[in-house]
């Protein structure tokens, strides 16, 4: 494993972070044996960054990093990140921040962190989504300010919003953040065009995250892959769209070798070669994940002649994650599960996608192990859709019989 320092914070990181998302539900079945299994075979193979969320699981997969590591604690570095208070994704320049990241939550949320960690301070702490507008308002930053002083945190940062390349340039340059976590890989490469020089320039860190593009840079999602009925990929990686990705992804084989015997390895490379970028987060669940994704840090970097190919494999798609609430809106409620899946079902016989979501919108509530035990969600379908949506809702009763067999999000 190497290493690199996280901008001018002073902490040095591991090239290969460990993303604890999947830990938390949502990526399939969970299994926390299996979890913490993982977690101690990348400690073990030289892996000390662990990102994590509040609303990761709530809680749970920050929990698990505090228990797994109970006791070694000054040989890991621990980063977290603080959910906009309305737990809506992304954070948009007219939400006012008392809304989102207020002081008291900001606190409130550190404080709780710390107590699922089982520690006195976090290495790094982040706003969990960022809009430009709140770069010169005062209030985030100077809870964030305070909790460094108090020693509760070390450095903090923000998560930009999903596919916002330049929505955090404004922060670095106005010197209020130390570390930006952003969506890089080689199919979204618009980061370097704005973000990455900033950075350089003002010595903040870059926290690569996505990778593989949800698993599509692996190239292990072909057309008709069939996700785990509790994966949230389950509706965004939608058949048209395997299909579109798959003769790009094909396309990358051309530059596998020594040095990237597989696709894997040369989309963490293709990151881990920006001099910018001193992480890259991988969710990982298993063992062999960990091992496979760690032998990525050998210090073989790409060639420049290589990097400039790969920029002609870059592919902004514009698929919006299935809780973005920019792009979707809510046609109806249900005190249960199985109501909305049936009027899903009955959109999807007109031609409408919709999202089932918990009514609360949270992260953590978006893709639990069994959503139907919540009370209150909602259906959500794209802004253009929705008149047409509220009409074919509105016809008869919806008759069970209508649902599909397998009826999951």
């Amino acid at each position: 494993m190497k290493y690199r320092p996280l901008g001018k914070t002073g902490i040095t990181v591991s090239e290969i972070g460990f993303g604890t998302w999947p830990m938390g539900g949502g990526w399939g079945a969970r299994d926390d044996k299996q979890a913490v299994a993982a977690l101690e075979r990348a400690f073990d193979l030289g892996v000390t960054f662990f990102d994590t969320a509040k609303v990761y699981g709530h809680g749970h997969s920050e929990r698990l990093l505090g228990q797994t590591f109970k006791g070694r604690r000054d040989q890991v570095i621990f980063a977290s990140k603080i959910p906009p208070k309305s737990m809506r994704w992304p954070v948009l320049p007219h939400d006012p921040l008392h809304d989102t990241f207020p002081a008291s939550w900001v606190v409130q949320c550190t404080d709780e962190t710390l107590r699922n960690l089982k520690t006195d301070y976090l290495d790094l702490q982040q706003l969990h989504a960022w809009t430009p507008t709140y770069t010169d308002l005062d209030e985030w930053y100077d809870a964030l300010t305070t909790l460094k002083d108090q020693g509760k945190i070390r450095a903090f940062g923000v998560s930009a919003n999903d596919w916002d390349p330049h929505g955090a340039v404004s922060l670095v340059e106005a010197e209020k953040t130390q570390s930006v976590q952003v969506v890089f890989n080689i199919f979204e490469q618009r980061p370097t065009e704005q973000l990455f020089p900033a950075a350089e320039e003002y010595g903040v860190g870059i926290l690569a995250r996505v990778p593989f593009e949800e698993g599509l840079l692996t190239g292990r999602l072909k057309p008709g892959h069939v996700f785990h009925h509790d994966d949230w990929r389950s509706e965004w990686l939608t058949s048209s769209r395997l299909e579109e990705a798959a003769t790009r992804v094909e396309a990358l084989k051309g530059f596998l070798g020594a040095t990237c015997p597989d696709l894997a390895t040369l989309a963490l490379k293709f990151c881990l070669s920006h001099r910018p970028v001193s992480c890259v987060l991988v969710g990982m669940r298993t063992v062999e994940h960990v091992e496979s994704n760690v032998a990525a840090s050998d210090g073989e970097l790409l060639s420049d002649d290589v990097l400039v190919a790969l920029r002609d494999h870059a592919f902004v798609h514009g698929w919006v994650y299935p809780w973005s609430k920019d792009d979707l809106v809510t046609v109806s409620s249900f005190s249960d599960r199985i109501s909305a899946d049936l009027a899903k079902a009955r959109l999807a016989a007109a031609g409408i996608d919709a999202v089932v979501r918990p009514v609360d919108g949270s992260l953590g509530e978006l893709f639990p192990l069994n959503l139907a035990s919540f009370t209150g969600v909602e259906l959500q379908v794209a802004r253009a859709d929705a008149e047409q949506a509220v009409a074919v809702l509105a016809e008869p009763p919806l008759d069970e019989a209508e649902a599909p067999d397998d009826s999951v999000r």
